[in-house]
């Protein structure tokens, strides 16, 4: 909740996105053991997302803009 929850605007991408903020502002390290393991079944949001294109698009968009203008994220 601290770096700001999920974003719903972000749909499919929202915890991934949540994810890599919290590592690049709080660290993250390479460990040779799972700890986390990230599945998309057939009927999940991410795959729905994934096949309607213009859906997918204007998410990827929004997700564009979000790390454009997140400082946490680099520019480059």
């Amino acid at each position: 909740m601290a770096e700001g929850g999920f974003d719903i605007h972000l749909g499919s991408f929202a915890d991934g996105y949540l994810a890599l903020k919290i590592a690049l502002k709080r660290g993250f390290c390479y460990a040779p053991k799972v700890g986390a393991t990230w599945c998309v079944s057939r009927d999940s949001v991410s795959r729905k997302t994934a096949v309607a294109i213009d859906k997918a698009r204007s998410i990827l968009d929004t997700v564009t803009r979000q790390v454009a203008s997140d400082p946490a994220f680099p520019a480059w």
